[in-house]
């Protein structure tokens, strides 16, 4: 019986730049900040796998097979893609990591489960062989929330964009009208986060507690907020209590006020130092990521000359 090294040493080395757009790939492969810590680590792993790009179906009771993913209209995800766009992209490189939402939909000849086989392939003579501990261990990486990056990243060069993606990735909001659950909530998360982090976000969380920053905010807001007390307090239906384009004026000219204050003028410089620390960590944790998946095709191809 072969072994997943003599399966896996078949497949075609993936180039550097299959690794390389393979790392960025994972970043937005799930909503990671839904499902990951800032302040701590996960291990995330990296292997070969022959049926990487392909369908995970099952046929009938404990029988699964791959399919190759041709037909665009059984899209049901952003990353969904045909098998031949991922394996010209990312060659054979796989990975786990049970962090994610997954499930399942009938389709191509049976039940399309997305949460994959685990650190296991499924070679061609229909046996199940597990990666091996050493492999595992070498293409290990460990990443937390900080590592998601939306689709839209490459696009974000406005300040606004960088602070609603770190406001996901790193699970922390700007104090809504000075709200003591969000400055205390804050002041906890700085105590765990690395020190080139917790040193910008310190600086923001004094800000925020200031007394002139929160009434300044709160008068940039009075009017939206008191639209939404009213809503709020009918038992009819938002719609039919404020119109709809009302309210889209109303969050148009509150962000407008908001972003002439004072306060927000020193809220982004203050933001910037921030949003540079994550995205460092980030491009560290990307780096992280390349480096696993090198080690592991070295551990896979000892000889292989660099």
């Amino acid at each position: 019986m072969r072994s997943y090294i003599d399966v896996a040493k078949e497949l075609p080395v993936p180039t550097e730049a299959q690794t390389r757009e393979f790392a960025e790939y994972v970043t937005g492969a799930h909503s990671w900040y839904k499902h990951l810590a800032a302040h701590a680590y996960a291990p995330f792993y990296f292997f070969l796998d022959p049926n990487a790009g392909r369908s995970m179906v099952h046929v009938s009771e404990g029988e699964v097979t791959f399919v190759d993913r041709t037909d665009a209209s059984e899209k049901f995800h952003y990353t969904w893609q045909t098998t031949e766009s991922y394996r010209r992209r990312f060659g054979f490189w796989n990975y786990d990591a049970a962090y994610g939402r997954s499930f399942q939909f009938s389709g191509e000849g049976g039940m399309v489960d997305t949460a994959g086989a685990g650190q296991r392939i499924l070679a061609p003579d229909e046996a199940w062989l597990e990666v091996p501990e050493n492999l595992t261990e070498a293409g290990t990486a460990l990443v937390s929330s900080l590592i998601y990056s939306p689709s839209w990243r490459a696009d974000a060069s406005d300040l606004a964009r960088r602070e609603s993606e770190a406001r996901n990735s790193f699970a922390f909001l700007s104090p809504r009208d000075g709200l003591r659950s969000d400055l205390e909530y804050i002041e906890k998360l700085i105590g765990t986060l690395p020190g080139n982090i917790a040193e910008p976000l310190r600086a923001l969380r004094s800000l925020w507690m200031d007394e002139g920053f929160q009434r300044e905010k709160a008068d940039a807001h009075r009017a939206q907020n008191e639209m939404y007390r009213k809503a709020f307090a009918s038992d009819l239906p938002f719609d039919e209590v404020i119109d709809p384009e009302t309210s889209s004026a109303m969050h148009a000219e509150t962000k407008e006020a908001w972003e002439k204050t004072a306060s927000r003028r020193q809220e982004r410089i203050l933001m910037e130092p921030t949003l540079a620390a994550i995205d460092r960590e980030r491009e560290r944790q990307v780096a992280g990521m390349r480096a696993a998946m090198n080690r592991f095709v070295e551990m896979l191809h000892p000889k292989r000359s660099h």
